[in-house]
């Protein structure tokens, strides 16, 4: 995972900003033999 990534999601993570990871890259970070370069991402949109 790519260092700009990571610090996405860390500002993220700082700002408790709910969301969560979909697509290619969630399949990657559960061990899925593919390669992505996309990042999705849903946020929470209610309180």
């Amino acid at each position: 995972m790519s260092n700009r990534l990571l610090k996405l999601l860390e500002c993220l993570n700082d700002s408790q900003i709910e969301y969560i990871l979909v697509g290619g890259m969630a399949a990657v970070l559960h061990g899925a033999p593919v390669t992505t370069q996309d990042f999705d991402s849903v946020h929470r949109r209610t309180l």
